[in-house]
């Protein structure tokens, strides 16, 4: 939609509104381009689509199969170490002590009064003090001040 051209108040006027002219171009310019790029990208997405979903399965059986040996043999593996160097890579071993993150331990704790293990996190709400006034906010170390910002919209 083009807005009909109206006379400049100012030389200003006119360099901003050439500039909104160039930069819709280039926009509608790059825009062509993008589509066309993502078109082709996707006609090769779609030639390999089948292969890489049956490799991608494959891998996945795999690691699974992998890590199922490492599991069921762990003491043959890793019998006296935690890596194991073969041919076509190495197999790891690491076992950590780890808590449980049970359901209703909040509770315990505070129950308990064990507060040391409870975080609490305290954060300003800017949304009410957006609605103070000057004085409130000034005596908590804050003022309102003016933030500008400069746009532009482009017509097509």
């Amino acid at each position: 939609m083009r807005v009909a051209r109206k006379l400049y108040l100012s030389e200003a006027h006119k360099e901003a509104d050439q500039l909104l002219m160039q930069m819709a171009e280039y926009k509608c310019r790059l825009k062509a381009i993008q589509d066309e790029a993502e078109a082709e990208i996707a006609k090769i997405r779609g030639k390999y689509v089948a292969e890489i979903k049956d490799l991608e399965s494959i891998i996945q059986t795999l690691d699974k199969k992998i890590k199922t040996l490492c599991k069921y043999e762990r003491e043959e593996l890793f019998a006296e170490t935690q890596r194991v160097e073969l041919q076509h890579g190495a197999l790891l071993y690491h076992a950590q002590w780890k808590i449980k993150r049970a359901r209703g331990v909040l509770d315990k704790l505070e129950e308990l009064g064990m507060t040391e293990a409870i975080k609490v996190s305290k954060s300003v709400r800017w949304d009410v003090l957006e609605k103070w006034t000057d004085e409130k906010l000034f005596l908590v170390g804050t003022e309102r001040k003016l933030k500008e910002s400069f746009s532009y919209e482009l017509y097509e």
